[in-house]
């Protein structure tokens, strides 16, 4: 409740006094790896998208992302720092992934 007060008196601010309120950098967030998990499993759970798993693949430096372990935890991306390059370019590497 105090961050959504602070962000709308920072951005009410922002309006009366002309000023752009500086967007904080989105921050990353984690996910514990569970049985059954994949990489695409995961991005369709936090992306909505399955073909977002090199996103993940490369925020977790995952060198064979078929090898995923239990109880590993991933960093996700927060789809906000993500860019449209990024976005492309795992779109051109996906291809479904299976088990753990």
């Amino acid at each position: 409740m105090r961050k959504l007060i602070l962000a709308l008196a920072v951005g009410l601010s922002a309006i009366l006094f002309g000023k752009k309120a500086k967007a904080k950098a989105p921050e990353p967030s984690t996910y514990t790896v569970q049985k059954g998990d994949t990489l695409s499993k995961i991005a369709l759970r936090f992306y909505s998208l399955v073909e977002m798993w090199p996103i993940l693949q490369d925020a977790n430096k995952i060198a064979d992302p078929d090898r995923i372990e239990i109880g590993q935890v991933l960093t996700i991306p927060n789809p906000a720092s993500i860019s449209r390059e990024q976005i492309a370019e795992a779109a051109s590497r996906h291809r479904v992934r299976y088990g753990v």
